[in-house]
């Protein structure tokens, strides 16, 4: 049975995931240019500014590989693989050596 993933849901989860990743790259961001680029705190609007553009170009990526794997069904495919590759890699391993 494959349940699809509603548009809405889609954008939920983009947006959740985005949420997750602004704070990190918010805080690492800050923390890298701080050192590196900028002698004081003025810049930090620089930051919040990079930050807000990555975070739209985020969410619209999540949103539309998640709606692509969803339609194609390409990640069914891929776990199916990888579900055969663990079979056999576990049964490489588990083998009883006589």
């Amino acid at each position: 049975m494959t349940l699809k993933q509603t548009k809405k849901h889609s954008f939920i989860e983009a947006n959740f995931n985005t949420l997750v990743g602004l704070f990190v790259t918010l805080f690492v961001n800050t923390l890298i240019f701080s050192f590196t680029y900028f002698q004081d705190m003025s810049n930090f609007y620089i930051v919040c500014q990079y930050t807000a553009v990555m975070t739209v170009v985020s969410v619209a990526r999540n949103y539309f590989t998640r709606r692509y794997f969803d339609k194609t069904g390409v990640a069914h495919a891929m776990e199916a693989k990888l579900d055969k590759l663990v079979g056999v890699w576990y049964s490489l391993f588990t083998q009883s050596k006589d």
